[in-house]
C-alpha cells in the first residue's frame, strides 16, 4: 500500500525566513522518519526533542542548539549557492466574515502509539460517548490529544 501512496511532505508557502522553512523540512523528516505518521506520538516527540525541538504544546518550536545548527546549514547553502532564492506567498488580508471558522461534521480520531486514524461524523461521536480503543490496544484520542 505504502507504494500506492508514496509519502508527501508540504512546506507551507507562507513561510517567510530561510531558517524556518529548514526548521520545518527538519520537522517532516521526523515525520518521515517515524513512518510518515500525521500525528505527533511519543516517538515523535523523543525524537523532535533529540533533535533539538521544544514541545510548546501548540508546536514545536527550534532551541537555541537547534537553530545554530540551521543557521550554520543556512549559511553553508548561502556560500555555495547564493542568496536564498525564494520569497513567501503572501495572501490578501481576510474580511471579518471570512474569518468564522469553518466547521466541520467530521471527528477524527488518532493513535499515539501506532498513528492509526479512525475519521466518523460528529452524530456518530456523540451518539457514542467516550474515547475508542485502537486495534493495537490504546486508548485513542481527538484532534491533538484533546478528549471530549
Amino acid at each position: 500500500m505504502d507504494d500506492f501512496f508514496p509519502p508527501t511532505v508540504f512546506i507551507s508557502p507562507l513561510i517567510k525566513e530561510p531558517i524556518h522553512i529548514l526548521a520545518a523540512i527538519t520537522h517532516e523528516l521526523i515525520h518521515a522518519y517515524e513512518t510518515m505518521s500525521s500525528r505527533h506520538s511519543k516517538q515523535f516527540k523523543l525524537k523532535a526533542e533529540e533533535v533539538g525541538f521544544v514541545d510548546k504544546k501548540t508546536d514545536y518550536q527550534m532551541s537555541d542548539i537547534l537553530e545554530s545548527t540551521l543557521n550554520g546549514v543556512l549559511e553553508k547553502l548561502i556560500a555555495a549557492h547564493g542568496e536564498w532564492p525564494g520569497v513567501a506567498i503572501t495572501t490578501p488580508a481576510k474580511k471579518d466574515s471570512e474569518e468564522k471558522e469553518k466547521k466541520t461534521n467530521t471527528v477524527v480520531y488518532f493513535c499515539p502509539e501506532c498513528g492509526f486514524e479512525l475519521k466518523t461524523s460528529k452524530k456518530s461521536a456523540e451518539e457514542h460517548p467516550g474515547m475508542p480503543t485502537c486495534v493495537c490496544g490504546c486508548k485513542m484520542g481527538v484532534d491533538g490529544g484533546e478528549e471530549e
